[in-house]
């Protein structure tokens, strides 16, 4: 049986990926970072077709620990945070609290996970992302800085691996 890390399983887009992958038959891992109820509830609805695995997309030891022994054949990044406010009003920590989630958090994940795909020589890695990654959106300077960086981190990892 095919295997899928989802991360960021329980917002609405999560839910509806992992219902996708479960209705094709794969084993879904399902990540959250607080609702476990929602998360619970997502795997009752894929008839326990998976399992569930909780880690914080800000902190890279909590990471690496949870995915040291998960192999799939698809890892779907799609964790991310929201915490709009006008660039000069916005916090550091509305800055950093973003970057950490939506950039930094699938770093970590694609890093702990695409080595085993790499030694099976098979797998596929989707990075979910947003126009405002492109195009940018007023009062979303963090959150379209991180979906731009994930854009030209996508861009990178594809030319690496065809090399």
């Amino acid at each position: 049986m095919k295997k899928v890390l989802v991360t960021g399983a329980t917002g609405d887009i999560g839910s509806a990926i992992v219902q996708e992958f479960a209705n094709n038959g794969y084993y879904v891992y399902i990540h959250y970072g607080k609702n476990e109820a929602k998360a619970q509830e997502l795997l009752r609805q894929i008839d326990n077709q998976g399992e569930i695995l909780s880690f914080d997309m800000s902190d890279k030891t909590a990471i690496k620990e949870a995915l040291a022994n998960v192999e799939v054949d698809v890892l779907v990044n799609n964790a991310g945070i929201i915490k709009d406010n006008l660039f000069f009003f916005m916090s550091d920590e509305e800055w950093e609290d973003v970057i950490n989630v939506n950039l930094n958090g699938m770093f970590y994940v694609t890093k702990a996970i695409a080595p085993k795909m790499i030694a099976q020589k098979s797998g596929s890695i989707v990075n979910v992302t947003s126009v405002s990654g492109v195009a940018g959106n007023a009062g979303q300077a963090n959150y379209s800085a991180s979906k731009g960086g994930v854009i030209a981190l996508t861009k990178t990892l594809c030319l690496e691996l065809a090399r």
